[in-house]
Order: structure tokens, then C-alpha cells, then sequence
């Protein structure tokens, strides 16, 4: 079903000196000048590139330009938000402002809840991991792509009536921390699977059988240009999981140590796995696989209805 007509965007006075500019060929080389310098200095993140931009242009329905806009005071760019809407959420993928530029930033999400509730949304979410389609291998591991650093964001979504919650953590392992790889019992075969392409990313799928049915998963992947502090690159575990008759038995943490011994060969000088704070046997599976815990994750949400 066609998205509802967008709502005109607000009307910003003479007098402001700010203007709101669609996201377009012309506008693309400023909003990566504005995401660049606002993730300058967060954990595991690279510049944004026209590469990345050209990716988006791929993504199909998902890409959504119209969402997408920069405010620009006294002709230079200040803030610029990433936008994608569907049936139930508006979800904000990035929101990303210079230092002092809070204000720009709200009208930005002022116009992005005007257009949701105009389109029968009933969630207004701000960074999730469902972001990294768009972000990810460029901001990772700082999931779901608002830092700590990100003083501004957070005064922002605050003012905007944003409540935050912190449901998940981030582990990180250095690459052959591992303690060896764990056997499983006889009645389970490990097999490499089938793993989606993902963009500048070596992706790979590690899956255990039984009887022929495939019952636990784990996938990872390389991010080769994106580098962690000590210059290496870094993986990302993820997603895991097993059928609930199978657990128990050792096969997350199995197929988690297979792929951190891969990525470590591979050269990852840092691997992250990002997992619920309740999740007691998913992060006793992750350290038993030499992860230990890093960050917590920020999530950021305001109901519309």
C-alpha cells in the first residue's frame, strides 16, 4: 500500500537564518560532512563514504530519500536526520548534529513525528540495531548507533519526550582469547551454512544438525576496513541461536568459538557480540567464549498512540 502524501515540513522564519534541505545529489557530500564529524571520536566507526551512500540506493523499498533531510543555518549544515517509515514505526536510523546544533536537530524530529503520526504510526523509535542495513561495518559496535559521546542526541531525544532503555550489551573478545573450541555430543553435526552477503563485509554461517535438521545457528563476519583502537580490524558475532528442545548443550558456545577462531584467522583484532542484559545463559555462553562485557546499548523510544 503507497505511504501516505508527505506533510510539508515546517516553515522556519527569516529571521532563524536556517533552512531545511532535502537529501539529495546536491546535499549528500554535507550530510556526510555532518554524520562524520559527529561520530568522529565513537568507538569502532569509520567515515561515511559515497560508497556507503550508493549502497543505500540498493536497499530497494527501504531506502526511503524523502525521509531523509539536513537544516542548514546561515548557509552551512548543521544537522541531518536518516528516516525510514513503514505501517507501525518511524524509525530514526542516524541523528546527527554539529556541536551546539541541539535545536536544528529537534525540528528535524519535530517534522520526522509529524510526518509518523500523519502516516498512523504508533512508535517513534530513535537508533536500533535494524539500522545497521544502512550503518553497518561503518558504526558498529556501538549499537544501535548512538554512542555514549552522542551528548547532544541524548539532550535531544530527552527534550523530545524519548524515554531510553538499556535492554542489551555489548561483548567484545580479542581475537584469540578464545579458550579452544568446545566438542558437542555425538548426536549433533557442525556444518558451515549458508550467510547473507552483507555490504564490505566477509560474512559466514556456522549451523549444527541433528537428524538432518538444522536446531542452533551462529553467523559473523569481518569488517575489514573498519578498525579498532589498536588498528586491526574488527568481527561481529551474531545473530546466535538454538531451538529450545536443544538447549543446554553446549552448541551456542561451540559455534561461537568456531567463528571467533575463524575471525581470528582471518585477522579481526577484536570480535563483538551484542546480547539482552537478561540473558544470563547467552552472556555465560559468550565469556565461557572469551567475551567480556563492554557497553551497554542505548535504545530510544516515544509512543504515538
Amino acid at each position: 500500500m503507497a505511504r501516505p502524501a508527505a506533510k510539508a515540513a515546517p516553515q522556519f522564519s527569516a529571521g532563524d537564518h536556517s533552512e531545511r534541505r532535502a537529501f539529495g545529489p546536491e546535499t549528500e557530500p554535507d550530510a556526510m560532512r555532518v554524520i562524520n564529524a559527529y561520530i568522529a571520536d565513537w568507538p569502532y566507526s569509520k567515515p561515511v563514504t559515497v560508497e556507503l551512500v550508493a549502497h543505500w540506493k540498493t536497499l530497494g523499498r527501504r531506502y526511503q530519500p524523502e525521509e531523509m533531510a539536513l537544516i542548514y543555518r546561515q548557509g552551512k549544515p548543521t544537522a541531518f536526520i536518516h528516516g525510514e517509515t513503514n505501517k507501525t514505526t518511524y524509525q530514526i536510523h542516524l541523528l546527527a548534529m554539529v556541536p551546539g546544533a541541539v535545536a536544528d536537530g529537534m525540528r528535524l524530529v519535530e517534522e520526522a513525528e509529524a510526518r509518523a503520526r500523519a502516516a498512523g504510526a504508533e512508535w517513534l523509535r530513535g537508533p536500533t540495531a535494524s539500522s545497521g542495513i544502512f550503518y553497518g561495518g561503518y558504526i558498529c559496535g556501538q549499537e544501535p548507533y548512538h554512542s555514549d559521546r552522542g551528548i547532544d542526541g541524548t539532550d535531544l531525544f530527552v527534550q523530545a519526550g524519548f524515554r531510553i532503555s538499556s535492554p542489551e550489551v555489548i561483548l567484545v573478545a580479542a581475537a584469540g582469547s578464545a579458550t579452544g573450541v568446545r566438542d558437542i555430543p555425538q548426536e549433533y553435526q557442525v556444518v558451515e551454512a549458508e550467510a547473507a552477503a552483507e555490504f564490505q563485509a566477509r560474512s559466514f554461517r556456522y549451523a549444527a544438525l541433528c537428524g538432518g535438521k538444522e536446531v542452533a545457528t551462529c553467523g559473523a563476519r569481518l569488517y575489514p576496513r573498519l578498525l579498532c583502537s589498536s588498528g586491526g580490524p574488527v568481527g561481529q558475532i551474531g545473530h546466535v541461536e538454538t531451538d529450545e528442545l536443544h538447549r543446554n548443550k553446549g552448541l551456542a558456545t561451540a559455534l561461537t568459538q568456531r567463528s571467533v577462531k575463524r575471525l581470528s584467522e582471518w585477522g579481526a583484532a577484536e570480535i563483538l557480540v551484542t546480547t539482552n542484559v537478561d540473558n544470563l545463559p547467552a552472556l555465560k555462553a559468550y565469556e565461557r567464549a572469551g567475551f567480556r562485557r563492554r557497553h551497554l546499548v542505548m535504545e530510544w523510544e516515544k509512543r504515538l498512540s
